[in-house]
């Protein structure tokens, strides 16, 4: 079986910095949590966040004011991998979740193919 192609995740920060999932390395802790303990100690704010495989990129909500398409409300995001079961077997999907207004909006990619789907449900949070 052929190794999967994963998704990899890009921040981008208020103070400049960009970190790329594959290269940011801390011990003990994942990547993106080195990433939120930058956004929860004040450090700096995150202004963009998107998912990129195999050449193509999905772009999160910015909340950066240079931004092509400035979010026009305040929101959070959030990173989650998820692995479900299906008739091909184990699949892994990636996702980011933005949450603003009472909502939750998420995009889901497969790993295996690049497909994706938007889901917006409530935020029970």
């Amino acid at each position: 079986m052929a190794e999967r192609e994963r998704c990899n995740w890009l921040a981008s920060l208020s103070d400049g910095r960009t970190f790329v999932e594959k290269e940011l390395i801390d011990a003990g802790k994942s990547a993106y949590s080195t990433v939120k303990e930058i956004v929860d100690k004040g450090e700096a704010t995150l202004t963009g966040f998107r998912l990129q495989r195999a050449g193509i990129t999905h772009t999160a909500p910015s909340a950066s004011p240079r931004a092509k398409f400035p979010s026009e409300v305040p929101f959070t995001i959030d990173h989650r991998r998820r692995a479900a079961q299906s008739e091909r077997g184990e699949e892994w999907y990636a996702n980011y979740i933005a949450r603003a207004n009472g909502l939750k909006i998420m995009l889901w990619v497969c790993e295996a193919t690049g497909d994706t789907w938007m889901q917006i449900v409530e935020d029970k949070k």
